[in-house]
């Protein structure tokens, strides 16, 4: 297994990862979960509802619980941005 998979299993159990997921599911919204491209963070790629997608970058830090509410705020404004009121 290469570094990016292990960072991507790592990620499954951060705290502001669980949120935005489950924030994902509870509005029905379709995403798929990417390791780094290069030495960024890992991300979400989120199908919005009128076929676009949107990215959405999660901060991996080792032992970390993050910010989950911040996590969610973050996403909600992009979402709203992107033209997905929720």
């Amino acid at each position: 297994m290469g570094s990016k998979c292990r960072i991507v299993t790592k990620l499954r159990q951060n705290d502001e990862y669980k949120a935005i997921t489950r924030f994902l599911d509870d509005h029905s919204l379709k995403f798929t979960t990417h390791p780094p491209t290069g030495t960024g963070h890992p991300f979400i790629v989120v199908n919005l509802p009128n076929g676009d997608q949107m990215r959405q970058s999660i901060a991996c830090t080792p032992k970390g619980g993050g910010y989950p509410k911040r996590a969610i705020g973050h996403l909600r404004a992009s979402l709203r941005e992107a033209g997905y009121d929720c």
